[in-house]
């Protein structure tokens, strides 16, 4: 199938996607999301001639109609909106982050006391760390 130019029908077509099935279940999700967002098709023509199957096929047709259902419903449930998650994470960022500058401040003002600095950096880092991640979230989900 690969070394030789298939004519597309219906029955290739269905044959490649339980192929596709396979690789899925083999490789994982994300790898092979990052295969098929690395491929390019740069015919009109290829595009065309799936578009000419899909649509006389009612089968297939079905199928696709309910991907991008489903996949509406996907983007849907992943909005959360502004008000309210962001709320919540944005002053929870600005607090860490005051807190971790009020910490770098009193770092330097013991730098020359070198257990009590050492003390004041592990206390630091852990709380940069979480902050660092409440900024994750909150780009997440674009506030």
């Amino acid at each position: 199938m690969i070394f030789t130019k298939p004519s597309i029908t219906y029955e290739y077509l269905d044959k490649i996607y339980y192929r596709g099935i396979e690789v899925t279940n083999t490789l994982g999700k994300e790898k092979t999301l990052e295969m098929i967002e690395s491929i390019s098709i740069n015919n009109p023509d290829v595009l065309d001639e799936f578009n000419k199957i899909i649509m006389s096929n009612k089968n297939l047709s079905d199928r696709i109609a309910t991907l991008e259902v489903m996949n509406k419903k996907y983007v849907s449930d992943l909005s959360w909106g502004f008000p309210i998650i962001c709320t919540i994470l944005v002053p929870i960022f600005n607090i860490l982050v005051l807190i971790g500058e009020w910490f770098l401040m009193l770092c330097q003002s013991y730098e020359e006391n070198p257990m009590i600095y050492n003390i004041l950096l592990c206390i630091m880092f852990p709380i940069m760390f979480i902050t660092g991640i409440f900024y994750f979230f909150a780009a997440e989900f674009g506030c």
